[in-house]
């Protein structure tokens, strides 16, 4: 979205991303419904996404963004995060409900603010965004009391659901801390790496976990449940082709939403999106919770809506804290003290740390925290 206006870029991306969030669940869940293997419906939307972007840049609709070691291996962690994430959001769906998925998604930015403190230096929530999150906790209580799968089942229902709160916290956490630190020719970069990175492992999961063990591809197989496991009707090709594509479109918006807003903000803006989720699940799913259910899911994402974005701490604006590195010739003491002065008079006014700071031909990059609403300086790269 570099081509957008600045005062374009965050709102559009935020908009994007909250129509593919939003609906990405409701296909997840319908794609199952003919193929009800998680883990090979999730390898199919990764390799997809591969195909996708490979044949974009073939074309050259997108720049290209090839492997490279350096920027692999920090990407593994965050892969390891994803591939689980993504792995638990389909084992909750598969043995809950949509809104039980959606509740502890509601809840990660509790967790997220204080790592948002902890690990990327802002600061802790004001009254206001504190009493928003309290108003998601307290929504999250109340969709408790009226979930009869919980009453039914006991936590044990809500297993996965609790992992994949869990991996998405640190992926949030994690995911903006490299989009500080490594440049791409575009966020198809990111969106090529994680899914290229994602789909072995994936893959190696499901097997472990027993997915395949009843799996065969005759249509029509039944496993030891006596559960059709195939359905190769018309409506599951659609259903597995739309789900791939908006997997694509998800990775894309979410990496260009990451990079412009602090990781609370991401996460709440994932939280807020629900809301396309829960009308849509209304009105086309008979799976979903009561309506006493649906207040208390609403009020937790209302609460959502309230919380302002916490700025950086003072103490982190100093360049004393972020770790300096020579490209390709290093700068005279004199000329490190001019561009602390400079990059310190731009943190003040823009409250953040650009990532590459140029002198008289000469290049010193730094890393800190990148603008949440700016891109970094024309040029810079």
């Amino acid at each position: 979205m570099d081509f957008l206006p600045a005062h374009l870029r965050v709102p559009l991306a935020v908009a994007s991303y909250s129509v593919c969030s939003g609906t990405m669940l409701l296909f997840n869940k319908l794609a199952m419904h003919y193929v009800p293997v998680p883990s090979l419906v999730t390898v199919i939307q990764l390799l997809s996404a591969v195909v996708i972007i490979l044949s974009l840049q073939w074309v050259r609709v997108i720049p290209p963004d090839p492997l490279e070691s350096s920027k692999v291996k920090p990407y593994l962690l965050y892969t390891i995060a994803f591939v689980l994430g993504v792995y638990c959001n389909m084992r909750a769906l598969a043995h809950s409900n949509v809104e039980t998925v959606i509740i502890f998604r509601s809840c990660t930015p509790l967790a997220v603010a204080l790592c948002d403190y902890v690990f990327l230096g802002r600061e802790l929530p004001s009254q206001r965004s504190c009493l928003a999150l309290l108003t998601i906790a307290l929504g999250a209580y109340g969709y408790v009391q009226t979930d009869s799968q919980f009453k039914m089942d006991g936590l044990a229902a809500y297993t996965w659901a609790i992992l994949y709160f869990v991996t998405i916290c640190f992926e949030m956490t994690y995911g903006k801390k490299i989009t500080s630190g490594i440049r791409f020719n575009s966020m198809w970069g990111p969106t090529f790496y994680t899914n290229f990175l994602s789909v072995t492992p994936m893959f190696l999961l499901g097997y472990l976990m027993g997915d395949f063990k009843d799996f065969s591809a005759a249509e029509g197989t039944r496993g030891s449940q006596g559960a059709e496991l195939w359905k190769w009707t018309t409506a599951g090709v659609v259903m597995l082709v739309v789900s791939s594509l908006m997997g694509t479109l998800i990775g894309y918006t979410s990496w260009s939403c990451r990079s412009l807003v602090s990781a609370t903000t991401f996460t709440l803006v994932g939280v807020i999106n629900k809301f396309i989720t829960i009308l849509l699940n209304v009105f086309i799913w008979d799976k979903h919770a009561s309506p006493l259910g649906i207040m208390a899911l609403v009020l937790c994402l209302i609460g959502g809506s309230f919380y302002k974005q916490a700025p950086m701490r003072p103490t982190d604006r100093s360049l004393n804290s972020i770790e300096f590195f020579a490209m390709g010739t290093e700068l005279e003491k004199d000329e490190l003290a001019e561009v602390e002065r400079e990059a310190n008079a731009k943190i003040t006014e823009l409250d953040t740390v650009p990532l590459i700071v140029s002198t008289e031909g000469k290049k010193l990059a730094f890393f800190g925290h990148q603008a949440d609403d700016r891109q970094a300086p024309a040029g810079a790269v």
